[in-house]
């Protein structure tokens, strides 16, 4: 079950968030539980009392030092400190998607890691090569710590040399 995020301050939606999921929990009696990072749905996770396998997508601390607005970065400093090594503390199992997961972690870890690389479908490399002259494409989540408003702005600056940008 999905716990939706949204924009209130960390410690309101934490509460909410925390209340939800003991919900949750009550109704559907779970033997384990899975988060998907070690946000605040790891932390919500990793302290329910519950055995926790964290899948880690993103290091949140590393992603904070991307971040340009100054309370921007604070805020996402705090809220890595608050929730990411916490939550990478207390999993029973964390499932690394590449080794640097791993490593990165690797003092902070007491449960088992599980190196299991993002799935993706042998017909993916199959795709027939058809390079085009100012075609650009972004993959990747459209978010801001992405940088596709980066490249939009820098795709602007060169009028004429990209022709098409698939995002």
């Amino acid at each position: 079950v999905d716990l939706p995020l949204g924009s209130a301050s960390l410690s309101r939606l934490y509460q909410q968030q925390k209340r939800r999921f003991r919900e949750l929990l009550g109704k559907y009696s779970p033997d384990i539980v899975h988060a998907q990072g070690a946000d605040l749905a790891g932390l919500l996770a990793t302290g329910c009392g519950l055995p926790a396998v964290v899948t880690v997508h993103g290091l949140l601390g590393e992603c904070a030092k991307l971040q340009t607005h100054p309370m921007a970065k604070a805020r996402a400093v705090l809220a890595g400190m608050l929730t990411e090594r916490p939550t990478v503390h207390r999993a029973t199992d964390l499932i690394s998607i590449s080794p640097y997961v791993g490593q990165y972690y690797q003092g902070e870890l007491k449960g088992r890691v599980h190196e299991i690389p993002n799935a993706i479908a042998p017909r993916f490399f199959r795709v027939p090569r058809a390079p085009e002259r100012g075609r650009l494409l972004f993959a990747g989540r459209i978010a801001k710590g992405k940088g596709p408003h980066d490249l939009v702005h820098a795709i602007a600056r060169i009028p004429g040399k990209v022709g098409q940008v698939i995002l």
